[in-house]
């Protein structure tokens, strides 16, 4: 590729000039085209952590083409001319490059890990899957059809994409939430060659996208390397904003009943599911609230107070799973309890979340199950720092999700300043009654037997008094 000198590039060499670089610094610029920049200096190995990351997901998508963006990303992953699907993948295991595509309702990301060598080669192939991905009928229909393989085994044999689609029934039809990230099977299907190619000259351009490079770097040589690659791309000249996130939560009293099949499983099941909804990721108190949601992850796993208190012990519900779901937009905070064999309550269910969590708000957490989570988290951070791909996962997520890279660490300087007056704040202003929504999924239900409830009384008389499934889990 001919290299090419801007105006722009002499600032940035003299902007992040090294003479006083310490192991840790950062910087930011931004090419011509739009294109955001992040170096993060860091030499303890002879690595790079490389990510683009898109500032496109699910919600972008319009009606009548739900699903394109994971159609996108497999379609990316098939790779270009230059870098087909076999000869990229050659490349990466010769390069020992772990490999991440992701894509979600807020966003898409490609990031990489390889040796500091070949910065160039990372470089040349994320601006050339920015710029030169063709498809035509015979490729798309390749991936629809392997997409919809997948889409049919995922919500035939699985159970937990009902989560992502917690808020389905109370969400207005035209919300940008009201569609999960995998769409819908039908648009999927009569997706076409000229509405995909739209789609990506839209959103994959240069101004929508973050390149962040963290690892064993010279930074003018790196910015040299970025303007070579990059700075001839077109950006896009029609990207949206954000749309509006926000809704009615206040949706009354009432539990609506969900019925669905655990494709293998002989028992009937039941999910009761108490949601409680947070702001979005840009607030410093869903980052508590994601902390707690660990905590009481803990607390399960040593089968200790919380849990007892919420499952009565283990005779209202036979597990609980704590689940937050973190957005751009509203996130969740969900209590799951989980039943074999037996149907309960869910006001019942939610009667003792809700306790529980009074009784939190009131006392706050026992202070040797918060000590100890503080360590055990604060410890694999510190240990994180040589994983140089995810330092700049970090990085790239806050820039898009929480608007500013240098909140990469927020929730870990959340979490070295916690204390139980923080954990009380958060759990009485949102994890109370008049902000919580309640559902009852039952699984299986042509499955019930007269005899289950006799099963479930003696299995909680014996086996569930002295086992716990998550402890060593």
């Amino acid at each position: 590729m001919t290299s090419i000198f801007l105006p722009s590039l002499l600032f940035s060499l003299l902007f992040i000039s090294p003479s006083y670089a310490l192991d840790g610094d950062m910087y930011d610029f931004f090419l011509p085209n739009g294109l955001k920049v992040i170096l993060m200096e860091k030499h303890a190995t002879p690595k790079i952590g490389l990510g683009v990351y898109y500032n496109v997901g699910s919600h972008d998508e319009l009606w009548g083409q739900k699903g394109i963006t994971p159609i996108i990303n497999r379609l990316v992953f098939e790779g270009t001319e230059k870098y087909p699907k076999e000869k990229l993948s050659e490349l990466r295991d010769k390069f020992s490059m772990d490999k991440g595509d992701r894509d979600n309702r807020d966003m898409t990301y490609f990031y990489s890990e390889l040796p500091k060598n070949e910065l160039e080669f990372g470089l040349d192939v994320e601006s050339d899957r920015m710029q030169n991905i063709v498809v035509n009928a015979e490729s798309l229909n390749k991936i629809k059809i392997e997409y919809k393989l997948d889409y049919d085994n995922y919500h035939e044999n699985y159970i937990w994409w009902r989560f992502d689609n917690m808020f389905k029934e109370i969400l207005p039809d035209d919300h940008p939430y009201k569609i999960d990230d995998h769409g819908i099977w039908e648009q999927i299907d009569t997706l076409s060659v000229e509405t995909w190619q739209k789609y990506y000259n839209q959103y994959y351009a240069p101004n929508n996208a973050v390149l962040v490079i963290v690892g064993d770097i010279v930074p003018e040589d790196a910015t040299a390397l970025i303007y070579n690659y990059f700075g001839s791309i077109k950006p896009s000249e029609n990207i949206p904003p954000d749309p509006d996130f926000s809704f009615n939560t206040d949706v009354g009293d009432e539990i609506p009943k969900f019925f669905g099949k655990n494709k293998g499983d002989p028992f009937y099941e039941q999910l009761i599911v108490v949601n409680f909804f947070m702001p979005s990721a840009r607030n410093d108190d869903t980052m508590i609230l994601d902390h707690l949601e660990d905590i009481l992850s803990l607390d399960r796993n040593k089968n200790g107070a919380i849990i007892k208190k919420i499952t009565k012990n283990r005779w209202l519900c036979d597990i609980v799973f704590v689940q937050e779901n973190i957005e751009l937009g509203l996130s969740s905070f969900s209590v799951i309890a989980f039943n074999i064999a037996k149907n309960v309550s869910p006001h019942k269910v939610k009667k003792s979340v809700l306790s529980t969590f009074k009784y939190i708000g009131e006392n706050g957490i026992d202070n040797e199950i918060l000590d100890q989570y503080k360590k055990t988290a604060l410890l694999d951070f510190y240990n994180d720092n040589n994983n140089y791909a995810n330092i700049a996962n970090r990085l790239g997520s806050a820039e898009i999700i929480n608007g500013d890279y240098h909140f990469y660490n927020r929730t870990y300087e959340l979490l070295e300043q916690l204390t139980n007056e923080d954990i009380k704040k958060v759990v009485n202003t949102y994890l109370i009654e008049n902000n919580v929504y309640v559902s009852d999924w039952q699984l299986n239900a042509d499955k019930k037997r007269w005899y289950f409830q006799f099963m479930s009384f003696v299995a909680h008389s014996t086996v569930m008094r002295f086992w716990n499934p998550f402890v060593d889990g």
